[in-house]
């Protein structure tokens, strides 16, 4: 295996969203054998647009899914002070890349999934939802297939700008205070903007997470079901935000082991989603 970074091509012009020198990479995960065609999965940590977590959200998800047997992508995305869509942008391109390059990378065009945490799950929700806005499409100069996803992995995501709403993530994204004053305010409560073209969802967060409330997860799980948009939805009794998927250590006491062990369980739920959504 050899890593191969790629710095996106994003035209961040046309918004005006690009206010620092940071540029969007997308980093794969190159296989030594490429020959065959399968499944993958693009990784989107989390860090509230203002950072990103690749050391807990990123690099350890790469290794799972690439111990699955998966193609792997993670993406190191624009935060503030870049604002709103730079980094929704940049995912788009990252999808638009990995399919345009899928023979190269042993990859199935039309098996590309997104997997998000926090953050990183508004990003790839965003991904999912707006998919076919035209101002996105002629932006990227491409079609909607080419940016939609198989399915999307949403782990403990920022969802709502209203009650519930991790009011940081959104500052961060509009780079306003008020953020019901930004012109792009309408594109970011997720809830208010499915629609039954989406592709496929996978949501799960906990009972307890403080920082993002669960209600996120339930709302946007409630308004996929609305329209018939296939979703499955898993809510664990315990854990704080940002659980990931972490190891179990020898450091650890043993409620602490069993929590991680049972709430770990979200991970190989999602790998036999993504296999067998098709049934």
């Amino acid at each position: 295996m050899k890593e191969e970074k790629i710095e996106l091509k994003v035209p961040y012009d046309i918004f005006d969203c690009k206010k620092d020198e940071f540029k969007a990479t997308l980093t794969a995960y190159v296989d030594d054998d490429c020959s065959e065609k399968k499944q993958a999965v693009i990784v989107v940590p989390g860090g509230a647009y203002f950072f990103v977590c690749i050391d807990h959200e990123g690099e350890p998800m790469v290794s799972s899914y690439r111990k699955e047997g998966f193609r792997t992508f993670m993406l190191e995305y624009s935060v503030v002070p870049n604002v709103f869509p730079a980094a929704l942008l940049e995912l788009f391109a990252a999808i638009k890349y990995v399919k345009e390059n899928a023979d190269k990378y042993g990859v199935d065009a039309d098996e590309v999934y997104i997997c998000g945490f926090s953050a990183g799950g508004h990003l790839c929700g965003s991904a999912a939802t707006l998919y076919k806005e035209e101002i996105f499409l002629n932006a990227l100069d491409t079609n909607a297939k080419m940016l939609k996803v198989a399915g999307a992995i949403l782990s403990y995501p920022v969802i709502s700008s209203g009650e519930f709403a991790h009011r940081d993530s959104f500052i961060n994204l509009l780079g306003m205070d008020d953020v019901t004053e930004s012109e792009y305010y309408k594109y970011v409560s997720l809830e208010k903007l499915v629609h039954k073209e989406m592709p496929p969802v996978f949501i799960w967060t906990t009972l307890k997470d403080t920082l993002v409330p669960m209600e996120n997860s339930m709302l946007f799980a409630q308004a996929l079901k609305d329209v018939d948009v296939d979703v499955e939805f898993h809510l664990y009794p315990m854990g704080d935000h940002g659980m990931s998927r972490r190891d179990v250590t020898p450091d650890m006491d043993e409620k602490e082991k069993k929590m991680r062990v049972y709430i770990n369980n979200w991970f190989d739920a999602a790998v036999n989603w993504i296999r067998n959504r098709n049934l």
